[in-house]
């Protein structure tokens, strides 16, 4: 099994964790962890999806990772969300500034991209305001 025909594995994942914290890449390995952890994994778009919004020059079959801002969703799973400010961190291909998702060409590109924004900081849980 590989990344890209199966990228929501856990245990391909974990074994490339692994591999990064091998190499002493604790931002890496980090990242894949929480990764795992949630159950996360980039939505491969195609134009024939039956999603909420269509655009002819979203780029079918590339991996988009979406916004949890995005309340209600286009239609795509619900593991490609990750926390706003995480994904507003993402460099992406767009020449304009995107709302909803970051799309990439490869698992491997859209793993690399979340893994250059991580920064434990921007997954932490809010807490809640004293009343």
């Amino acid at each position: 099994m590989t990344l890209e025909s199966s990228p929501e594995d856990p245990v391909t994942l974990q074994a490339l964790a692994d591999w990064y914290e091998e190499r002493e890449q604790t931002r890496g390995a980090e990242c894949l962890r929480w990764v795992a952890s949630k159950g996360k994994a980039p939505y491969r778009h195609r134009h024939s999806d039956d999603l909420l919004h269509h655009h002819d020059t979203w780029k079918d079959g590339w991996y988009w990772w979406a916004t949890a801002r995005e309340k209600r969703g286009w239609g795509y799973p619900a593991s490609a969300v990750i926390p706003h400010p995480l994904w507003h961190e993402l460099k992406h291909t767009f020449s304009y500034d995107p709302l909803v998702f970051k799309e990439y060409p490869t698992v491997r590109a859209a793993l690399e991209a979340l893994i250059a924004a991580w920064a434990p900081g921007l997954v932490a849980a809010r807490r809640k305001k004293p009343s």
